[in-house]
């Protein structure tokens, strides 16, 4: 699981570091493994914007915990057999 979460990370910080601008969504986030990995990718990338959906309330709050307030990180409780909008996404991971 690490290798592919590193796989991702990868992909997504080869594809997206040099852009002015890079807007994540992680649907079924849970308690943010792949933000983790995103985050310290993208340190000094100040224009991306992490979205992590989760249907589960509890597992947000435990991922809003452990990172404290990143501005530009945005948690989404929200039921994903249900249709949401999405704007502007360069990038999109169901887990």
């Amino acid at each position: 699981y690490t290798q592919v979460l590193d796989a991702i990370v990868w992909f997504l910080q080869t594809k997206f570091v040099a852009a002015p601008s890079c807007k994540i969504y992680d649907l079924g986030c849970s308690t943010g493994a792949l933000l983790h990995g995103v985050l310290k990718a993208f340190e000094e990338h100040q224009g991306m914007s992490y979205v992590g959906v989760d249907a589960s309330h509890a597992m947000l709050t435990r991922l809003q915990n452990d990172i404290g307030v990143v501005g530009r990180v945005s948690l989404l409780q929200h039921d994903l057999n249900n249709s949401f909008v999405m704007t502007a996404a360069n990038a999109v991971v169901f887990q």
